[in-house]
């Protein structure tokens, strides 16, 4: 999740002067995935206690799922009364209409009828009108994920909330009620609109093809890499004939990471539509324990260790409200829709049905966000004949590039299974400078080749060090 990171001292210098903004008053800030933008919203609120010494102001967001994990970075920052400061669309909205009316309002009595998860606008005008609401120079409110709320959602702030904050990124609108930074901007008057750029996120393969997927919209690139940002293997489109061997090869690929790499699950397969998460579920629950006992490279205490990772297989049923643990080790499994705001170590795309519910620029933006949610790999599935492949790809993704998505769709097998860390050997050699997040610059001692590359490094700052060849970038620079 965006919220791992949470102290001040790791922000960024464009981060600290949004930071610096006044509370008062109207403001945008725009950015692309991994920039930051939840943890300033929630830094951004912050101020405003400190500021006006209450708590009363929000966090209106709008993923359920990115709200429940904001609650827990709240608390962490001990901004007060944390549980109910993230909160909802319709949520939000009620307070405020009992707020400003004086009468308690109800959900229902606001609710489209035809959607419930929906304001009917015109009820709300027709209450406000006859309580002769007037703007409230006291009232502030801080909106995440400001491109999903409807254009009728800023009037409603411009004509009664002066003082706004908003943070989006227009490029991941999903669905036709969304609001693009012109629009945000024109209806409330032309605030003061800040970006951040910075993509602390994805690695350098995967910002490659986020940068191929973005639609140029208002609010600048898909983000600047870090000269730190670690390489990665590069995004992978593969093939499977059915549902069944999908999952049989997530299965697999997940496995092998832990027994080789991260003992810590943490992948998520995303789908194109609910009713493939539902049997992409199914069948990923019923593939693990087979999968497990069909490797014969490992010992029985090692397949009984494995078999109880199956606890940790979690599906996100919106509809049920049932929200997986994320942020915790774990195998997620959830529409794509579903993880806006979220982010995994490895992210595995499920894309039937993609073709046939979204096209064009929606298309192209769902793939974005999709793909921008992986801290390390990328794998992309397509399930079809071989012979049906070049329609079954998702047309977005048809004339990528080959140096920025690889396909292995003719080999049938994730290249990931049978281990896909040699890139990482060739990258390095003894002498070499190379730079770590968190350890800053050193040089490399010795090449250990395995799955995964290791490195032994003495760093400048912190000495010799045992680190993944994928945590650290080269600098260009060898030792003489």
């Amino acid at each position: 999740m965006p919220f791992r990171e949470l102290e001040i001292t790791q922000l960024s210098g464009e981060q600290i002067e949004i930071l610096k903004m006044p509370t008062q008053g109207r403001l945008i800030i725009s950015g692309p995935p991994g920039s930051g933008k939840t943890i300033l919203a929630l830094l951004r609120l912050k101020k405003i206690d400190d500021e006006l010494n209450h708590h009363n102001t929000r966090l209106v967001m709008f993923n359920r799922m990115v709200r429940m994990e904001a609650i827990q970075a709240a608390r962490h920052l001990r901004i007060q009364n944390a549980g109910n400061r993230p909160t909802g669309y319709m949520e939000w909205l009620t307070d405020a209409l009992n707020e400003m009316c004086g009468v308690e309002v109800t959900r229902a009595r606001i609710a489209d009828p035809s959607f419930q998860g929906k304001p009917n606008w015109e009820v709300i005008d027709k209450m406000l009108i006859s309580k002769e609401v007037m703007e409230n120079l006291h009232r502030w409110v801080v909106v995440d994920e400001g491109q999903d709320f409807p254009q009728e959602f800023y009037d409603f702030l411009y004509k009664y909330w002066p003082n706004v904050t908003v943070f989006a990124d227009e490029n991941q609108i999903i669905g036709e009620d969304g609001s693009t930074i012109k629009s945000i901007s024109q209806r409330l008057a032309r605030p003061v609109h800040m970006t951040v750029t910075t993509n602390f996120r994805n690695t350098r393969e995967v910002a490659a093809l986020a940068d191929y997927l973005h639609t140029k919209g208002v609010g600048g690139s898909p983000g600047v890499i870090p000269a730190s940002t670690p390489r990665g293997p590069m995004p992978e489109l593969f093939r499977s004939d059915t549902d069944e061997d999908f999952a049989m090869k997530f299965c697999r690929k997940v496995i092998t990471d832990l027994i080789g790499r991260n003992p810590q699950p943490d992948h998520a397969l995303l789908t194109a539509t609910p009713v493939s998460r539902k049997r992409i579920a199914a069948l990923v629950r019923t593939s693990w324990p087979r999968t497990v006992n069909d490797r014969k490279d490992i010992t029985d205490d090692m397949k009984e260790h494995l078999s109880g990772f199956a606890e940790l297989i979690q599906e996100y049923v919106p509809e049920k409200l049932k929200r997986p643990k994320v942020g915790a080790p774990g195998i997620f499994i959830m529409t794509m829709n579903a993880a806006k705001g979220c982010e995994f170590e490895s992210v595995t795309l499920h894309t039937s049905g993609l073709n046939e519910r979204h096209a064009g620029v929606d298309q192209r933006k769902l793939l974005y966000v999709a793909c921008t949610r992986t801290r390390g790999e990328l794998l992309i599935g397509v399930v079809c004949s071989k012979e049906a492949l070049p329609l079954s790809t998702p047309e977005t993704l048809r004339d990528v590039p080959d140096n920025i998505l690889a396909n292995s769709s003719t080999t049938e097998t994730l290249a990931v299974a049978i281990g896909r860390e040699d890139w990482a050997s060739e990258l390095f050699a003894v002498g070499q400078h190379v730079r770590h997040k968190l350890f800053g610059i050193g040089v490399v001692d010795s090449v250990i080749n395995g799955n995964p590359t290791t490195l032994e490094i003495t760093f400048k700052l912190k000495g010799k060090r045992l680190v993944t060849a994928r945590s650290v970038t080269p600098t260009g620079r060898h030792e003489q």
